[in-house]
């Protein structure tokens, strides 16, 4: 088995660099379009959500909003309250930042490895900004949004009752304390973060360019429009969607038929999004079992949307892709290129800080 997989590793990456040698334009404008992305929209919308969130864990507040809303929500809320708070703030900010809230607790001996991979896996949403951005607007969105915020409760109640585990949130309160220290080190860990993410964007964006050269999208495509009686150039694109959630932009208007499909890509993220978070990750966390969960809550949303679409949409004409994408979009990439040169210069110099303190 081992060995099987060697060679399959060195098959696929000689197809890649044979790919990379011989169709240098359509990898130059992968690469091109993936940077634009990240520097447009990517890391306006993310990155500050990434140092609020290792604010938020390294200050204590967590730990102490924490143990308030354990209190007064932990009967509607079948989760501990550091994960609870977690779960909230991952429903708005977007989808790496609740891996990498739990990450980081798990790092801090806040959360055991077991739950931290199980909640992993439930703290993940899209967020509204993207839901209503992105994808859909009016009763649609409103749609989309309910029905996977619904997948990741039922997943939550019932990793809860079969798996759930309480952190030492309650047992082990941390005092809040706020200092320049801290700030620094959540603007340089947010911006290690940002760096990954953005590597991993651009390195898939090639791969999807060459799974679009394989004719892979295309078969596939034309395996869902068959089995589900979809149009083929929509089964192409929600392959595409499952494998970067943004081409779910790409969906033809005015075909609400389309709001299960759109609602169970968006619950289930796209394996770009999983190659981000196993980069957060850095190989202490699997990320299999992480992707199962996301994979139920994807069916789970597409059935609570299917169910609940009458009720939302009745005669009105609805367009699944509304706008173009936009999360926060710069209107020039230069405010993102400074805020890249200004955490990198903070790097540099935290960095002697730490040595002197070390020594």
């Amino acid at each position: 088995m081992k060995k099987a997989k060697k060679i399959l590793s060195v098959i696929i990456l000689l197809i890649f660099s044979i790919y990379c040698l011989f169709c240098a334009e359509e990898v130059r404008n992968a690469a091109f379009s993936a940077i634009d992305r990240c520097l447009r929209s990517l890391i306006p919308s993310l990155y500050i959500m990434m140092i609020l969130s290792s604010l938020l864990i390294s200050s204590g507040i967590i730990s102490a909003i924490g143990n308030f809303a354990e209190r007064t929500l932990g009967k509607f809320l079948p989760m501990n309250g550091e994960t609870m708070i977690t779960f909230l703030f991952a429903s708005v900010a977007g989808y790496p930042v609740g891996a990498k809230m739990i990450y980081s607790q798990y790092t801090q001996n806040r959360i055991d490895q077991k739950s931290a991979i199980m909640w992993s896996g439930v703290c993940f949403g899209a967020g509204s900004a993207f839901i209503f951005g992105c994808t859909a607007s009016g009763a649609a969105g409103k749609l989309i949004m309910i029905s996977t915020a619904a997948a990741n409760l039922i997943l939550a109640a019932v990793i809860s009752i079969f798996g759930g585990k309480k952190s030492s949130a309650t047992t082990n309160p941390r005092k809040i304390a706020v200092s320049t220290d801290i700030l620094t080190n959540s603007v340089t860990s947010a911006g290690k973060s940002m760096a990954e993410i953005c590597f991993v964007v651009t390195a898939f964006s090639v791969i999807t360019a060459l799974l679009r050269r394989l004719g892979i999208i295309a078969i596939s495509g034309e395996i869902l429009a068959k089995f589900f009686s979809l149009p083929t150039s929509a089964a192409e694109t929600l392959i595409a969607s499952f494998l970067d959630v943004t081409a779910v932009s790409e969906l033809p208007r005015n075909n609400f038929t389309l709001l299960p499909m759109t609602a169970t890509a968006i619950s289930f993220g796209g394996i770009c999004v999983f190659f981000q978070i196993s980069a957060i990750f850095r190989g202490k966390l699997p990320i299999l079992p992480m992707i199962f969960i996301r994979v139920c809550g994807g069916i789970l949303s597409g059935i609570i949307c299917r169910l609940l679409l009458p009720y939302f949409i009745f005669s009105e004409s609805v367009a699944v892709s509304a706008v173009t994408p936009k999360i926060h979009q710069a209107a020039s990439p230069v405010p993102s290129i400074i805020l890249i040169i200004m955490t990198t210069i903070l790097f540099i110099k935290a960095s002697p800080c730490k040595k002197k303190t070390a020594s």
